[in-house]
C-alpha cells in the first residue's frame, strides 16, 4: 500500500494521523479534465520530472472531510465524482470577520420607552387618585423632556469641534508658499526652454538662422517648410528602414491616395527635424552632436537625416528652376551674346580625383583614363546658365 503522497510541501508518511486517525490515498482520475483539475490544484505539470503512474497519489489530507467523501453502504469511504483537492500547506485561511457593531436605538424609540416604562395600566379608583397621577405623568415627561435635551446637547458640543486657533492664518500661508513655488517653477521651465537647441531659440535672429541652415532669415526659413509639408506630425514622410533602403515617388503618390498613416509619434516635432537636417547639411554637424543637442538617439538621428533627403528630394525635385528663354537672354552679357545668342545651355564636364577604394567591385566604377591605375575621378555633367559661367570665367 502506498504510504507517499505526490502533493509538494506534504511531508507526512505513513497510513495514520497522529491522532490515530486513518489516512487514505486516491489515485488520480481517468477523467482527463478532472485530472487537469487535480494537477492545477497541486500546482504540478506532467512532463519529464513528473509522470502520472499507478502509483502517484493524492493522500486524504488534501480532501475536505465534509464535502469531498461520501460513505457507501457497506460503511466504506470514497471519494465524490467531482472532489478535487484544496488543502494544501500554501493555502491562507479566510480572516476572522469582526463582529457586527451592536443597535442602537433611536431617540424616539427611547422616549417612549422611558414613558412605558414610567406609566401605569392599572385603572385610578377615583378622580382624585387620577388627578394626581395625570400630575405625577405630565411632571415625569417633562424631566425626561429636559434629560433627552441635556444629553442631544452634549452629543453636539462633543461631536462639533471647534477649529483651533491660528488654523486660518496657516493656511494662508501654505497659500502664499504654494504661489510662490509655482512662481519659481515657471522660471525655472523658461531658464530650460531657452537652454534647449530648439528652432525657437533662433527665431528672431536672422544672422543665427543663416549660420545654422543657410537660408538668409526665418521667413525663408518657414516658407520652404511650409511648401514642403510634412503634416502636423510627419505623416507625410515614408520614414526609412533598414529593410526598405530605396523609397521612390510612388510611395508618396499612394499615401496621398489612401490618405496619410500618422503611425507612432516621432521623438522630435517635424520643425525640429527640419531644422536638424538643415543644420548637418549647412555646418556639417556630426550625428552624435546632434544626438546630445536634440536630446536622441544617433541611430534617430540617421533615420530622420535619410528620410528628410528622400522626401525634400522628391518634393523640390519638381520645381522648374531653369530659367525661361526671356530671363536668359535678358541676363546675357554682350559680348557673349553677340558670338553665341542662341546659346541656351552650357554643358561643363568636371573630373574630381579621389581615393582608390579597397574592394576590387568599385574599383570599376571611378574613371580610369586608359588603364591607368596610379589615379582615381569621378566625372560629372554641369548645365550652367550662360550669365551665370560667363561671371564665373
Amino acid at each position: 500500500m502506498p504510504t507517499h503522497c505526490c502533493v509538494p510541501e506534504c511531508t507526512k508518511k505513513g497510513c495514520r494521523e497522529e491522532d490515530g486517525r486513518k489516512v487514505s490515498f486516491f489515485k488520480f482520475p481517468d477523467h482527463v479534465g478532472r485530472r487537469k483539475q487535480w494537477l492545477h490544484a497541486i500546482r504540478r505539470e506532467e512532463g519529464k520530472h513528473f509522470l502520472i503512474t499507478k502509483a502517484t497519489k493524492v493522500c486524504s489530507r488534501h480532501f475536505r472531510p465534509e464535502y469531498d467523501f461520501v460513505k457507501t453502504l457497506v460503511g466504506r469511504t470514497e471519494l465524490r465524482g467531482n472532489a478535487v483537492p484544496s488543502k494544501f500547506a500554501w493555502t491562507r485561511t479566510s480572516p476572522q470577520k469582526r463582529k457586527a457593531p451592536a443597535v442602537r436605538e433611536s431617540i424616539d424609540e427611547t422616549s417612549r420607552n422611558l414613558f412605558e416604562e414610567t406609566g401605569t395600566n392599572d385603572e385610578p379608583e377615583n378622580s382624585e387618585n387620577c388627578e394626581d397621577e395625570g400630575e405625577n405623568r405630565i411632571e415625569e415627561r417633562e424631566t425626561v423632556e429636559s434629560i433627552l435635551s441635556e444629553n442631544l446637547k452634549m452629543d453636539a458640543e462633543t461631536q462639533t469641534t471647534e477649529p483651533k486657533e491660528g488654523t486660518e492664518t496657516s493656511l494662508t500661508q501654505q497659500i502664499v508658499d504654494l504661489e510662490s513655488n509655482l512662481e519659481r517653477a515657471k522660471r525655472r521651465i523658461e531658464s530650460l526652454q531657452n537652454q534647449v537647441f530648439t528652432i525657437e531659440r533662433f527665431q528672431s535672429s536672422d544672422a543665427s538662422i543663416h549660420f545654422y541652415t543657410g537660408f538668409p532669415n526665418w521667413k525663408v526659413f518657414m516658407s520652404v517648410f511650409r511648401y514642403l509639408n510634412p503634416g502636423d506630425m510627419g505623416e507625410h514622410i515614408t520614414y526609412w528602414l533598414s529593410s526598405r533602403k530605396n523609397v521612390s515617388a510612388s510611395i508618396y503618390e499612394e499615401v496621398a491616395a489612401n490618405g496619410s498613416n500618422k503611425g507612432r509619434r516621432r521623438s522630435l516635432r517635424p520643425i525640429d527635424e527640419y531644422f536638424l537636417v538643415m543644420c548637418r547639411l549647412r555646418q556639417g554637424i556630426p550625428e552624435e552632436h546632434l544626438s546630445h543637442l536634440f536630446d536622441i538617439s544617433t541611430s534617430t538621428v540617421s533615420r530622420i537625416f535619410i528620410s528628410w533627403i528622400n522626401f525634400m528630394y522628391l518634393r523640390l525635385g519638381q520645381l522648374n528652376i531653369w530659367p525661361t528663354r526671356q530671363v536668359i537672354n535678358e541676363t546675357m552679357p554682350e559680348d557673349f551674346k553677340q558670338k553665341y545668342s542662341s546659346t541656351r545651355v552650357i554643358i561643363d564636364c568636371t573630373e574630381v580625383r579621389c581615393q582608390m577604394p579597397s574592394s576590387l567591385h568599385l574599383n570599376g566604377a571611378p574613371h580610369n583614363p586608359e588603364g591607368i591605375n596610379w589615379h582615381f575621378s569621378w566625372r560629372c555633367n554641369n548645365l550652367h546658365q550662360p550669365a551665370v559661367y560667363w561671371q564665373d570665367l
